[in-house]
């Protein structure tokens, strides 16, 4: 009975944070958590609290996914010799994070299209930033 009511409480509280999860669709969306992890924290408590530690893992783990896409279709491409997609060529030694804030700064330098996907506006930065210079 206790796991039960453990099982229960565990998984109401995943409920409760799940809900306050930001979203992270847009170019927009991507900007406004941007915009919450910069906040200055209140006393000794970091601005990122329970409600949106899930969501700076997930725009952590979307852009560090979008580096592997990036990779994955690169080598699809030389091995084919047909190009796929266009990708960017993120430099080895490029840190998730720096790309978080090459990503924010690009964002914030073309604003007109932040109501578009936030992959695809991604995508277009990381090519701008990063271009491949080899075929």
């Amino acid at each position: 009975m206790k796991t039960v009511i453990a099982a229960l409480m565990t998984l109401s509280c995943g409920g409760a944070i799940a809900q306050s999860v930001q979203p992270l669709s847009t170019g927009n969306d991507f900007l406004n958590l941007m915009e919450l992890m910069d906040r200055p924290s209140s006393g000794t408590a970091h601005p990122i609290d329970v409600q949106n530690h899930t969501s700076v893992i997930r725009m952590l783990g979307v852009v560090q996914g979008m580096r592997d896409a990036n990779v994955a279709i690169r080598a699809i491409n030389k091995v084919t010799g047909v190009t796929t997609a266009a990708v960017a060529c993120v430099p080895d030694g490029v840190t998730t994070g720096q790309l978080v804030r090459v990503l924010k700064a690009e964002l914030e330098k073309d604003p007109k299209n932040l109501y578009s996907p936030f992959p695809i506006l991604s995508q277009f930065a990381l090519i701008r930033v990063y271009p491949c210079t080899d075929k």
